[in-house]
């Protein structure tokens, strides 16, 4: 269910390339995972936010003074309990999968996932053999955009194992681990065609000039992202 504007711990900006930015916070009753926005800036300085996360004011001043927010792109349902009070304080245009048909009951979408503009810093694409048809936006970096990060709401997590009880939970689900992974709770649920997810998975590791894979969930991957995605695929 969305919520009113409500902010939530979350860290500073981080400043992975000229045109692409995050900010992690906690995921909102379930604790210890974690989730992550990222925050891109287009060729005309509009920013496209993947995910929403509410900002306390000198971030949200941060943010806007790099550039002019303008869309966030709501992955899938379970994202989207602060996409509501994120697109209205900001003004924003909404895109999600038209395959969520569980999405326009929390969210008015505006614009399906392949209605994108094109822009040389985005491109973005459907997950195959997803039954929510999440999107996995490629950001270009550099001054030839040669530089490419993927980032990814729930087909790639790089949660750690976590210590307690609920750890032990998390691990013993399947969620949590010692590397990347398509975790066992969403392939459950949510993968239709394994097959067609492998080959989608194929065609990320031959990315080029991939330097960054950035999960929703769990840690930015920066070292040997094709191993990371390589391991990740063995595990669907």
């Amino acid at each position: 269910m969305s919520r009113p504007w409500t902010v939530t711990p979350h860290s500073p900006v981080l400043k992975h390339e000229d045109n692409l930015w995050s900010v992690a916070g906690d995921v909102p009753g379930l604790p210890l995972v974690g989730r992550r926005m990222a925050i891109v800036r287009l060729g005309d300085r509009r920013l496209l936010f993947y995910n929403a996360i509410p900002l306390d004011e000198k971030t949200l001043a941060e943010v806007t003074a790099w550039g002019k927010p303008w869309a966030v792109i709501i992955a899938n349902f379970a994202h989207c309990i602060d996409g509501v009070a994120f697109r209205d304080r900001l003004g924003l245009t909404v895109f999600g999968p038209s395959m969520d048909k569980k999405l326009p009951g929390r969210i008015k979408v505006d614009h399906d996932i392949p209605e994108l503009p094109a822009d040389p810093a985005i491109s973005a694409e459907v997950v195959a053999g997803c039954k929510l048809g999440e999107p996995v936006l490629a950001v270009h970096s550099g001054p030839k955009h040669e530089r490419t990060t993927l980032i990814f709401s729930d087909a790639l997590m790089n949660i750690r194992n976590k210590p307690g009880f609920r750890g032990f939970l998390y691990r013993t689900l399947g969620l949590t681990g010692k590397e990347a992974r398509v975790a066992a709770p969403w392939k459950m649920m949510f993968v239709t065609d394994k097959a067609a997810l492998r080959r989608q998975y194929d065609s990320w590791i031959a990315t080029k000039g991939l330097v960054r894979l950035m999960p929703t969930h769990g840690e930015i991957i920066e070292e040997d992202p094709v191993a990371a995605l390589t391991g990740a695929r063995a595990s669907i």
